[in-house]
C-alpha cells in the first residue's frame, strides 16, 4: 500500500457495509498522544469526502506526520478499519476517534460497520536487489553507520518504519 501511494495510486476500498450520514461538515475530537486532536470531517449522504485536521498538540514530524498518511485511507475505507501509522499509534488513534465523533454527529447509520470498514491491501511485486549492508532503523546510529559504510564504498539500504528519518 505504501508503494502504491508513493506512485500516486489511490487506495482500493474493500467490500464494506453501506452507510448513510446527514451531509455536512462536523468537528470531532479524540485523544491523541499530546492531547486532543480536532478534525473537521465532511460527509456526503453516503460517506466521508474530506478530513481536515485542526487543533492538535502531537509531536512535530512524528505524530502529526501520521495525519496526511491516515486521512486518505479513512476516506477510501469510508470508516476506521485501517492500520495506525507505525511510530504514531496514539496520534493515529486520536484522529480516528475525532473522525468517529464527527460521524456520530452526522448520524452514521451503523457505528459498528463504520468502525470496521477498511481498504483492500494487496502486496506489491516482490523487490529483489542486493546490498552489502542492510540497516534496520534510520535513527542517528543507523544513519551514521549507513553514511560511513557508503563512504567506504559499500552499497547500503536503510529501512525505517516511521514517516521520517532521524529517530523519535
Amino acid at each position: 500500500l505504501a508503494l502504491a501511494q508513493a506512485r500516486g495510486e489511490k487506495p482500493v476500498p474493500a467490500k464494506n457495509a453501506a452507510l448513510s450520514f446527514t451531509p455536512g461538515t462536523y468537528t470531532g475530537s479524540g485523544k491523541g498522544y499530546g492531547g486532543q486532536v480536532q478534525a473537521r470531517v465532511t460527509f456526503s449522504e453516503t460517506g466521508i469526502t474530506d478530513i481536515r485536521v485542526g487543533q492538535q498538540r502531537e509531536t512535530a514530524h512524528v505524530g502529526d506526520a501520521s495525519f496526511p498518511i491516515l486521512s486518505p485511507k479513512l476516506i477510501a475505507a469510508n470508516g476506521l478499519g485501517v492500520d495506525a501509522c507505525a511510530g504514531a499509534t496514539m496520534s493515529s488513534f486520536g484522529l480516528k476517534a475525532a473522525v468517529l465523533d464527527a460521524a456520530q454527529q452526522a448520524g452514521v447509520t451503523n457505528r459498528t460497520a463504520f468502525m470496521n470498514n477498511t481498504i483492500e491491501s494487496k502486496p506489491g511485486a516482490p523487490i529483489e536487489d542486493t546490498w552489502d549492508i542492510v540497516i534496520i532503523g534510520g535513527g542517528g546510529a543507523g544513519l551514521c553507520a549507513g553514511a560511513l559504510a557508503a563512504q567506504d564504498g559499500s552499497t547500503v539500504l536503510v529501512i525505517e518504519k516511521n514517516a521520517e528519518l532521524g529517530g523519535n
